[in-house]
């Protein structure tokens, strides 16, 4: 947040946006994640040992004494574990890649913002939105566009809407971003 108090320092304002990724975990697909790692200059036993850990599971479900067939499982990252949360990260790494504003990630919390100064910083940061919503689609790794937010920091801030594919993402003045609550006015309470 330090940048975002500098900006306003200079009687700036800031829109950010907080991302929330559908199933975060447990969307991530094995193969592509295997390429992703493989492009990331992970290869060899490592790779083949991150291959077996992930693959080589399966699944089924019981319901009443009921229980259906066991399926392979061929998307998700255990989220119990040290290496679950260190492959969700490798695998959106480049989720911001080619934008303007400033992204932030830690594990599946990501937030994008911007100083929106001029007319023409709301357009550059919803470009950089609808960039970011392409490469998640691109990585089958979708947003809860209904728990995406977006709040408007600074006293002169004009409290521009933003949306996701279309859908205008709800305005907030309060977020609980890593643990801490932030609002807009970036006081303490």
């Amino acid at each position: 947040m330090e940048d975002v108090t500098s900006s306003l320092n200079r009687q700036k304002s800031v829109d950010v946006v907080f991302l929330d990724f559908q199933k975060a975990f447990d969307k991530v697909p094995h193969q592509r994640l295997l390429l992703r790692l493989k492009s990331m200059s992970v290869n060899g036993n490592l790779l083949s040992w991150i291959g077996n850990w992930l693959g080589n599971r399966e699944q089924r479900v019981v319901i009443k004494g009921c229980d259906s067939s066991w399926q392979n499982v061929t998307s998700g990252v255990p989220q119990g574990s040290v290496l679950g949360h260190l492959l969700f990260a490798a695998y959106i790494n480049d989720i911001d890649g080619d934008i303007l504003c400033t992204a932030k990630k830690f594990a599946d919390d990501t937030k994008l913002y911007s100083e929106v100064s001029s007319k023409s910083d709301p357009e550059k940061f919803q470009a950089d939105l609808d960039k970011t919503f392409s490469l998640s689609q691109g990585w089958q790794m979708l947003f809860n566009i209904d728990k995406c937010k977006v709040m408007n920091i600074g006293s002169s801030n004009q409290k521009f809407t933003y949306n996701l594919n279309g859908v205008e993402l709800q305005e907030v003045y309060v977020e609980r971003d890593l643990g801490i609550f932030t609002d807009s006015s970036l006081q303490p309470f």
